[in-house]
């Protein structure tokens, strides 16, 4: 009886093992000897609804308002509002490792961003009107 009762618990706290994720994470020095072992626990969280997700960018009908364009020959980003007031308009460019290479605040509702002097490689254009934000992605070639 004893041997069928260590039995059952000895199966009860694998399976509560099994609900908690646990990682061996190793830690070596330069000559690569392990210095450090620690066991990571992962534990699972509730799926959140969409609405409860932070956003990076929102997007609210720019898209519609605003026309991009590369012109290839002179290097420019062009960006044109169709309706928008004198207010400012935000422009950022960011490289695909999240730093900043560019950023200017346009008042005309037409206007050119110049990337010539920024590398070949894939950018983040980020134009922000009235804390209202799109992103658009530019391949320079």
């Amino acid at each position: 009886m004893k041997k069928i009762f260590g039995i059952i618990c000895m199966m009860a706290i694998a399976i509560a093992n099994t609900a908690i994720s646990q990682v061996v994470k190793f830690t070596y020095d330069d000559a690569g000897n392990r210095i450090k072992r620690e066991v990571v626990t992962v534990l699972e969280m509730r799926q959140q609804e969409e609405s409860e997700i932070p956003k990076f960018i929102k997007s609210m009908d720019l898209e519609t308002l605003a026309n991009v364009s590369i012109d290839e020959s002179s290097n420019n980003i062009h960006v044109e509002f169709s309706e928008t007031d004198t207010t400012t308009i935000n422009t950022a460019i960011y490289s695909i490792a999240g730093y900043k290479c560019y950023e200017a605040d346009f008042k005309s509702p037409v206007f050119d961003v110049e990337i010539g002097k920024l590398p070949k490689g894939a950018y983040i254009l980020v134009l922000t009107i009235d804390n209202r934000s799109k992103a658009w992605k530019i391949i320079k070639e």
